[in-house]
């Protein structure tokens, strides 16, 4: 299971990877960019099936939903990115020289951005989630909250086991 999450995760950055600048390279030295760029027709194939069986749509109109779920990643870990780039400045901010009254100009720009960042990610899942919905019955509605709702729940889960894997492995 925590590989299949890994891979999971691996492939939302991929698929990332590739509607921006085209099909990813992956180094020769490292794995698991090797197996996150085959995963991420896995993906796409994982997805498909579980909204068909959960939303009971045919595969065709589960792909299309798929798709736009990937569109929908792309641009959540793009706002993701730039999200934790303004924490990093945060914390630059709060940790480096000055007053109090030196640190607070500095930080508003940041938060103003990262506050907008966040109402930004907000309103993307719930398009995605309007986007989708419009064809569906109020069942399926449901259904297709749930499926989203635990597939990020598990895809989180996997990054904080990952982060903290890569914790132990470093302090070993």
């Amino acid at each position: 299971m925590k590989n299949t999450i890994l891979i999971a995760l691996a492939t939302i950055t991929v698929t990332t990877a590739v509607a921006q600048q085209g099909p990813p390279r992956p180094r020769r030295d490292d794995p698991q960019a090797i197996d996150a760029a085959a995963a991420a027709p896995w993906l796409m194939t994982l997805r498909t099936q579980r909204i068909s069986q959960t939303l009971g749509v045919p595969e065709e109109r589960a792909k299309g939903i798929a798709q736009r779920w990937s569109i929908y990643d792309r641009d959540f870990l793009q706002r993701a990115r730039q999200m934790m780039q303004l924490r990093n400045r945060f914390n630059q901010v709060l940790m480096g020289p000055g007053g109090e009254d030196d640190k607070n100009a500095q930080l508003k720009p940041l938060l103003d951005q990262f506050l907008e960042q966040r109402h930004q990610q907000q309103e993307l899942k719930l398009k995605f989630e309007d986007d989708i919905r419009a064809q569906l019955s109020p069942a399926q509605q449901v259904r297709l909250i749930i499926l989203v709702d635990d597939l990020q729940k598990t895809i989180r889960e996997g990054i904080r086991e990952a982060v903290k894997e890569g914790r132990q492995r470093r302090m070993n």
